[in-house]
């Protein structure tokens, strides 16, 4: 009797787990990320300087971090996460040849997403705000003049504004095992007025992540 009654409790908490609309993991993956040209005027006797001379580029970063997500039905939830992400971006331009500037952005953010899963599918699109809050950025240059060649890097700039929102949109899919693959376009808003700011008030983030998730329960 003792034997079938835990059993029976077992089998009663591992269906009642399997019914659970909660769901929690881990996630990590890299970025691909840049900034929106910059809107820069020069202060002067009505000139303004040429923003086309300036190129942005695409730079790697990486984010990992938790999420917990809430189904309402099987086809319908939402899902928080928390992040430390590493984004930035890559400025050439044409003024002086072999001359750039990479920055390194780091941020912990936290999207709130509403997903929709395709019925007796593993497929789902998300959308949603993400909210981030700036931590610290690191920033290298370098370029020449004829054959002077010279460079520098520096950190704790603070080019960014302390909170960012974005706009997020994503497809992914996830196996019956919780292993899941995700792809994701972000997109920063300007929400801020700060003239001593770069980011968002002059140029805005913008970039793909690709993820690989895995729900722990």
């Amino acid at each position: 009797m003792i034997l079938l009654a835990a059993c029976a409790i077992a089998l009663g908490l591992t269906h009642a787990q399997a019914q659970s609309p909660f769901s929690f993991g881990v996630k990590a993956g890299v970025n691909f990320s840049t900034i929106s040209r910059p809107n820069l005027i020069i202060h002067g006797p009505g000139d303004g300087l040429e923003t086309d001379q300036f190129k942005m580029k695409f730079i790697p970063g990486y984010h990992l971090g938790l999420y917990g997500r809430y189904n309402f039905s099987p086809a319908v939830g939402v899902q928080a996460e928390v992040l430390y992400s590493m984004a930035g971006y890559k400025v050439t331009t044409t003024l002086l040849n072999g001359t750039y500037i990479r920055s390194q952005l780091h941020y912990l953010n936290v999207p709130v997403l509403f997903r929709y899963t395709m019925p007796s599918s593993g497929f789902y699109a998300e959308l949603g705000p993400q909210f981030g809050y700036f931590l610290k950025d690191n920033i290298v240059g370098t370029g020449h003049i004829g054959t002077v060649r010279g460079g520098f890097s520096d950190s704790g700039e603070g080019q960014a504004a302390s909170l960012s929102l974005e706009g997020v949109v994503g497809v992914g899919y996830k196996l019956d095992n919780g292993v899941g693959f995700a792809l994701r376009y972000q997109h920063e808003f300007k929400t801020s007025s700060n003239v001593n700011r770069l980011i968002p008030d002059k140029a805005q983030k913008r970039g793909v992540q690709l993820s690989v998730t895995y729900d722990l329960f």
